[in-house]
């Protein structure tokens, strides 16, 4: 009794519960638990191949499962179309999970908002890509992705990889895509 508690899965100090008051290891996005209180995450267009990586913690005090929730909003800065070009942005999103050792997480995602639990697709390999394409000048709002990720308390982070690109048609690509 009164030993430190380590992040270890066994109850260092002897009060009945593992790894509890871990302090340094609460869930820093809290509280993201459900689709509605999702943490707004903002990636502007990349540079061909980069990735914006980021990483938090499924830890709950109690050594349950944890859910963490995130909106993708692109920020849209781009150059307008060329002389060559058609006329139509093109959005591709990229997205991949790379779980702790010795877990199971489960990414899903949701193109619709927070309609349902029955609109998320959950990829068998924890990655997955989306493209739009819209009228260069419309004034829709840019495309929102919701991303879940569940799996039980760990100690040890996760980090997500997310890659946003954005551009219009070439006619060659085009041709490419019938």
């Amino acid at each position: 009794p009164g030993g430190v508690e380590v992040c270890d899965g066994k109850d260092n100090d002897c009060d009945g519960f593992p790894d509890d008051g871990l302090l340094e290891l609460v869930d820093s996005v809290e509280p993201n638990d459900s689709c509605q209180a999702a943490t707004t995450l903002s990636p502007l267009p990349g540079i061909q191949g980069s990735f914006e990586i980021s990483s938090w913690t499924l830890y709950a005090a109690d050594g349950g499962v944890d859910v963490d929730w995130f909106e993708l909003i692109p920020l849209l800065q781009i150059t307008p179309p060329g002389p060559e070009d058609i006329p139509v942005l093109v959005l591709d999103l990229t997205v991949a999970l790379d779980d702790p050792e010795d877990t199971d997480l489960q990414l899903c995602y949701s193109k619709v908002g927070c309609k349902s639990v029955t609109d998320l697709k959950c990829p068998e390999h924890d990655t997955f890509s989306l493209t739009w394409q819209r009228p260069w000048q419309t004034t829709a709002p840019p495309p929102r992705t919701h991303l879940r990720i569940a799996g039980p308390s760990s100690c040890h982070p996760y980090v997500l990889a997310i890659q946003f690109q954005a551009g219009s048609i070439r006619p060659i690509e085009m041709i490419g895509n019938l």
